[in-house]
């Protein structure tokens, strides 16, 4: 055996000839094979010089990282000379580069905008906005608005293989020029003029896949590292036509008899494969980049060293910066406008030479097939779909805590359930028993629908790196969603799985086993049915605060109008319709069937009616009695969760990001810019002269760039919309009073979480701000907290005051000072006591979203212990110390001791006998009816 050692350098002559004729044997056989196979294969020397013909896709890491070593080592660690030896093998057989020209001709980019205060974010002009944008839709409002000209009949050429540097003042319009030449102009701009590549214009080819426009604010996912976010992309993106380069390059060669370099061959193959074939090109960006990177440090050190001396072009077209650029020191400083300046250009011998070239249009026969993309996307769709699916799937192991996490939750909120809903304090005898099974069985939807709630903050966090991907033509938006959907089905098996594993038989549901699978099977379904909900709920609201609103807005519509918390014929018919479209009525009445169609509902109700007692719950509480109702609830289910994937899909298909606030532009000061931009004189104030004259003297010792705006900082508290709760109070029997009850128990929490999740990514904000302000000494943390706590209560109040006045007014309450004064404090300290617990949330956690999970258990125990779904009377007594300590509790017993503690109409209880409200509300709900006092 040859010591290796050794061998590399004691090597003689003869043997140096005989690998060398070995290497040759190589090449030979390598060239005989078919250009297909050929441009996969190539030769790897290893360590000690020994060469071998291996397959691109089977280089193992430690071989990747030596030839990478090689191929940086060869260039001196010089990124540029490596990719001239690359322009060198396509040069020595007359293989060219695909090039693109880019011009643009009479560019002129307009919009529409509103002035003064009328542009500011206000919420009276956002329903102005939103009113004039459909008015203006329907033909029905011509009002004339303010048009701001951003790009004004400009013209360019963009040369190929050349770094173009793009200089201009703040809001000058060189974003907007960057985004017209890419193709992604937003729909409120009007463009006009040409734009070509190689002469063809935007519509004849894909521009965003041609050229790529990088915002100031690049988006990537968090929880992947660069290597993987440059795999990921490479996948999406193809190879292009790089591999049909490659075999063009191998064919010339081996008619040529050029034989290349062995490990920039291995190179540049693995470059033309692409996809998961391997990672060796993905591995050489990494070392350029730290490369990079560490030569741009460096420069850095060493200007700092000097001194901080700037060097470069220096901006002269600001207005408030080019004074001090003024060089012509016997006549009085004059602002030059950019248009003299372009008007200056267009005289100049290279302004002339410009024009000249433009009036010529390109030659299309010079545009190289390969230059402009045609097709929508990088790769096949089935290709995009399996690198979509393992990029969620590796997502969801770095977000494995959440999951674990929510899986965890769910298993305490099980057993506390089955602990309140427990077999021996349950029964099988009365229509009261029923309701309390009724109860169980509502809370366990309502929980299972909640889990869903995290995929709204999870996703809209997605959004922005969504986006990209979207207009980068990376995949169409179903390859995305079609994953993200199948990987949820684990998640709603082990969730469905382990609330029904834990609370069915422990509960006393009818032990049939088919009862067990099919409660199982309608709970995955409808856990599916949550997690497509809120993604579409997310994909339509694109920010935190806006899709909390609207999911909190969504649940209080699924629940109240779900046939518990109202009962079907007491909900008005102008809002039947709500009835008809709730997922969880279809779930309610699904899981009552299935459950009080058993045997163990199959005995006499009682002398009042004929049916078995199941049918006779169902009937007091006006749900369907048919067994099949059980399969058209699962039915709708399936339904339902196609329905949400395929909106969410279209959603983030054709929905845009929530852009920014335009910049509030004064009238005065748009017509300005206007006459500044056409060349026109501008009349100048007295004090603004004498200004500019008192500062001509000392302008030669200005140094730097004056911005041209005033810095202005703007802090919006939460905005919260509230529609009206569809109540019919009447008064008649038990099931009214329930009735009413329902609807101050969803009031309570849909605006109490509303409040109490909104408030979190506001105060997640003001947080960090108040990290640098107080570093900065501005204030102390206790005035900060302080005054957070304190701005809430006028606000609250505002908020309960609008809410309890529109309320109180249309629901069926007797109108009277004292019981109204009542009902608005119960409603503002309620809302005050959320507020203040998701501001304590986001104080004990490190951000908004941790801070959401975090409150939600909390909630969903407020929710069981708040006495609607339960009484008080039935809780097991080792659990009603909670009763007494949740909040929820008390909000509920004040506001209906406040409006029937006194009330002496007669009802009709479920066994025949008649009450007074105030007599039959103790026995049969949990509150006692005789003073407010308890309840303050």
């Amino acid at each position: 055996m040859w010591n290796s050692a050794e061998n590399a350098f004691s090597r003689s002559a003869s043997f140096r000839e005989e690998g060398e004729d070995e290497e040759a044997l190589r090449w030979a056989a390598l060239e005989r094979l078919p250009t297909y196979r050929r441009a996969r294969r190539g030769i790897f020397k290893n360590l000690i010089g020994d060469t071998k013909e291996i397959d691109v896709r089977d280089l193992q890491a430690q071989e990747q990282r030596l030839l990478l070593e090689r191929l940086v080592d060869c260039v001196d660690n010089d990124p540029e000379r490596f990719f001239h030896r690359m322009r060198r093998r396509f040069d020595a057989v007359g293989l060219e580069f695909p090039k693109i020209e880019v011009r643009f001709k009479n560019l002129t980019v307009e919009t529409y905008v509103h002035v003064g205060s009328r542009a500011l974010p206000t919420i009276p002009n956002f329903i102005c906005n939103m009113t004039e944008a459909l008015l203006r839709q329907l033909r029905l409002y011509r009002r004339k608005r303010s048009k701001l000209t951003i790009l004004a009949d400009i013209s360019g050429i963009i040369r190929p293989s050349r770094l173009t540097l793009l200089l201009g003042p703040p809001s000058s319009g060189k974003t907007t020029l960057l985004l017209a030449l890419a193709g992604r102009l937003g729909p409120g701009l009007q463009m006009s003029g040409n734009i070509t590549y190689n002469g063809h214009s935007l519509k004849e080819f894909v521009p965003q896949r041609t050229a790529a426009y990088v915002s100031q604010q690049d988006w990537h996912v968090a929880e992947m590292t660069v290597r993987e976010t440059l795999q990921f992309a490479g996948r999406c993106q193809g190879v292009g036509f790089k591999f049909d380069m490659l075999l063009e390059l191998a064919r010339r060669e081996k008619n040529a008899g050029i034989k290349p370099d062995e490990d920039l061959d291995l190179f540049m193959k693995s470059l033309a494969l692409g996809g998961q074939e391997t990672n060796l090109v993905v591995e050489y960006i990494m070392k350029v980049w730290t490369y990079v990177v560490t030569h741009w440090w460096e420069m850095k050190c060493s200007r700092a060293s000097q001194g901080g001396k700037r060097s470069g072009l220096q901006q002269v077209t600001s207005k408030k910066d080019q004074e001090q650029y003024w060089s012509v020191l016997d006549r009085p400083y004059r602002y030059v406008p950019v248009g003299k300046f372009a008007e200056a250009f267009s005289f100049y011998r290279e302004g002339r030479i410009l024009s000249e070239e433009l009036n010529i249009p390109f030659d299309r026969r010079y545009n190289h097939p390969a230059a402009l993309a045609t097709l929508s996307y990088g790769a096949k769709r089935l290709e995009l779909l399996k690198t979509n699916f393992q990029w969620q799937k590796l997502l969801m192991k770095r977000n494995s805590f959440i999951y674990v996490f929510k899986f965890v939750q769910l298993l305490l909120v099980a057993l506390i359930t089955m602990s309140v809903f427990f077999r021996t304090t349950m029964h099988h005898n009365t229509i009261d028993d029923g309701g309390i099974y009724l109860g169980a069985l509502y809370f366990s939807m309502v929980i299972i629908l909640f889990n869903g709630f995290t995929e709204v903050s999870m996703l809209v966090a997605k959004l922005p790196v969504l986006y990209k991907h979207r207009d980068l033509h990376f995949y169409p938006s179903w390859a995305y969603t079609l994953p993200s959907w199948f990987l949820s089905i684990p998640t709603s098996l082990i969730e469905a799985g382990c609330w029904v594993a834990v609370s069915y038989y422990a509960s006393g549901y009818d032990p049939a086993i088919t009862r067990f699978f099919r409660q199982f099977l309608l709970f995955f379904f409808l856990h599916q049915m949550s997690i497509g909900l809120f993604r579409l709920i997310g994909s339509l609201g694109r920010n935190m605060i806006v899709a909390n609103t609207f999911g909190s807005f969504a649940m209080l519509v699924v629940m109240t109008l779900g046939g518990y918390i109202i009962s079907r014929d007491r909900i008005p018919i102008w809002w039947i319709w709500g009835f008809w479209i709730s997922p969880l009525m279809y779930a309610q009445n699904s899981a009552s069937v299935n459950e009080f169609l058993g045997h163990s509902w199959d005995k006499k109700a009682g002398n009042q009616t004929t049916y078995p007692l199941g049918k006779a719950v169902l009937k007091e509480r006006s749900l369907y009695a048919e067994s099949y109702w059980y399969w058209i609830g699962l039915g709708a289910m399936v339904g339902y969760t196609i329905l949400f994937n395929i909106l969410f899909t279209i959603f983030l298909a054709y929905l845009n990001p929530v852009g920014r606030q335009q910049a509030v532009v004064s009238k005065d000061e748009l017509q300005e810019r206007e006459k500044r931009r056409k060349g026109e004189s501008v009349v100048i104030e007295l004090r603004e002269y004498l200004q500019r004259s008192a500062s001509s003297g000392k302008h030669f010792k200005q140094r730097g760039m004056v911005l041209p705006f005033q810095p202005l900082s703007m802090a919006f508290r939460n905005i919260n919309y509230y529609v009206d709760v569809p109540l019919y109070l009447c008064r008649e029997t038990q099931q009214d009073l329930f009735n009413a009850m329902g609807s101050m128990y969803s009031a309570i929490l849909f605006i109490g979480i509303t409040n109490g999740t909104a408030v979190q990514p506001v105060v997640s904000v003001e947080r960090f701000v108040s990290y640098r302000e107080r570093a900065a000494g501005m204030y102390s943390a206790l005035s900060f907290a302080f005054a957070q706590v304190v701005i809430e209560f006028p606000y609250v109040f505002a908020q309960a005051m609008i809410y309890s006045s529109i309320f109180y007014s249309m629901s069926s309450f007797v109108w009277t000072t004292d019981r109204f004064i009542w009902y608005l404090f119960f409603m503002y300290f309620t809302m005050l006591y959320f507020t203040f617990y998701g501001m304590m949330t986001t104080a004990v956690t490190p951000n908004h979203n941790v801070a959401a999970i975090i409150a939600a258990p909390f909630y969903m125990l407020w929710n069981l212990f708040s006495g609607f779904m339960i009484p008080h009377k039935r809780i097991p007594i080792w659990w009603r110390w909670y009763y007494w300590a949740n909040p929820v509790a008390w909000s509920l017993y004040g506001l209906l001791t406040s409006q029937y503690g006194d009330d002496n109409h007669l009802v009709t209880l479920s066994n025949g006998n008649l009450m007074t409200i105030r007599q039959g509300t103790r026995v049969t709900l949990p509150f006692y009816m005789s003073s407010l006092a308890p309840a303050q």
